[in-house]
């Protein structure tokens, strides 16, 4: 582990090391433009394709299972062939963007992601809904990976972490908004209606992307490496250890998440009894700490470097999942022992995934994309495999979910060690 965490920033990035980076707000220096409140608005929008298509949905998994004729453990694997297809999406787009520009492969992935949803809408098997899930998640792996890069483009330092915060601010309704808007879906029409809720969802963001979303990449920077070849530029990438340590921790942090959201709707509807109806109160409420947390992570960036407050984030989580994980096990304080400390812990990762996505972002600026191809297929790739593991080992009870959380925060707390360990390592000792 050690070689993927070297304190010292890309050669080839122009700029200073990642000491200065990480070490502090002072020395983590503000980009000069910034973004205008209504690009933030779109770009959040744009974000929100991934937990729109996930959270809308979640409250009627239990009844869409038991219409498609199967388990509620088969109908889970919708939720990881989404991770799986968002994971593999971002691995073209990034690149893909860092040569024709950040318009053209956002509208051709929100028009996947539209087609695909009109399929889900329509599916008759099982297998074909886990099929078009993972298409549609291809498309939708469009939005975030281009918001980050036109972040990236425009912004560096504190006012990119900044920025992401605000951008989990507009993107943070969607998981608060959407289990809610699902149940009432549910309740109106079935589970095939929030699929059109979704297909319109995506053909207004389509639009108001072809609209008002400026290209933000120059020519000259599409033209500065014509001939460079997409693996030579992932090579580049994620051969540099700052990005990847970096990236790691955004990821273990997305572990958590999704080991949370894949078992949410069997934890909470069938084990707890809570009604679907009532399901999106209960999961909006975290996803409130969450976004409430961003906020506040944003206020502290002026005060605070982003890594410091990612290691007391990360104590915490350390401690509030050891808890969960006791509750679960012994039964002890029933659900609210878990789902109280599980409130907590969504809270932590407001000031986890969007600090150590922008320090990664803000390694090699020169190849944003890319870079954002990384970090986006890390964070889905080990969250689509917490998410499986979690759901594979149910055993009616809260306790895989709390220790999947728990080892999210044990991996975390190991890598900012080893990242801490190598700041301190003299340069020939690297």
């Amino acid at each position: 582990m050690t070689s993927t965490v070297p304190p010292s920033r890309s050669a080839n990035s122009g700029s200073a090391s990642s000491d200065s980076v990480s070490s502090g707000s002072a020395s983590f220096v503000s980009g000069a433009s910034g973004l205008a409140p209504a690009l933030i608005v779109l770009l959040g929008v744009l974000t929100a394709f991934g937990p729109m298509a996930i959270d809308m949905y979640l409250p009627g998994l239990p009844a869409m299972s038991r219409d498609l004729g199967v388990g509620t453990a088969q109908g889970q694997l919708t939720i990881a062939s989404f991770f799986v297809g968002f994971a593999f999406g971002q691995l073209f787009y990034g690149p893909a963007s860092d040569r024709l520009g950040r318009r053209v492969p956002l509208l051709a992935g929100v028009l996947i992601f539209v087609l695909a949803t009109v399929g889900c809408a329509l599916v008759t098997s099982m297998e074909a809904l886990i099929a078009l899930r993972f298409v549609q998640a291809l498309g939708a792996a469009s939005g975030s990976l281009i918001s980050r890069a036109v972040v990236a483009d425009r912004c560096s330092g504190i006012q990119a972490a900044r920025t992401f915060a605000m951008l989990m601010l507009v993107m943070g309704l969607a998981p608060i908004l959407a289990p809610t808007l699902g149940g009432l879906m549910l309740l109106a029409g079935g589970w095939r209606l929030i699929f059109w809720v979704l297909t319109g969802f995506g053909v207004l963001a389509l639009l108001w992307a072809a609209a008002a979303l400026p290209e933000t990449l120059p020519l000259e920077a599409r033209r500065a490496r014509p001939r460079e070849q997409i693996l030579k530029g992932y090579w580049q990438v994620l051969t540099n250890r700052t990005i990847i340590g970096y990236a790691l921790l955004a990821a273990f942090g997305s572990a958590a998440l999704f080991s949370y959201i894949s078992n949410a709707p069997n934890l909470i509807i069938e084990i707890y009894g809570i009604s679907p109806a009532h399901f999106g109160w209960v999961f909006g409420l975290n996803a409130a700490a969450l976004v409430g947390a961003t906020q506040i992570n944003r206020m502290l960036l002026g005060r605070h470097g982003p890594l410091t407050l990612i290691r007391w984030a990360n104590l915490a989580m350390m401690a509030l999942a050891a808890l969960m994980s006791a509750s679960a096990l012994t039964g002890l304080g029933g659900m609210w022992g878990v789902l109280i400390p599980m409130f907590f812990v969504m809270a932590t990762l407001g000031f986890t995934t969007s600090n150590a996505t922008a320090l990664a972002m803000d390694v090699d600026h020169s190849r944003s994309g890319t870079v954002s191809s990384v970090v986006g297929s890390l964070q889905f790739t080990v969250g689509a495999i917490f998410a499986a593991a979690t759901s594979a080992v149910d055993n009616g009870t809260a306790a895989p979910m709390a220790l999947g959380i728990l080892a999210a925060a044990l991996g975390a707390a190991y890598l900012l060690f080893r990242i801490n360990r190598a700041r301190r390592l003299p340069a020939a000792a690297r």
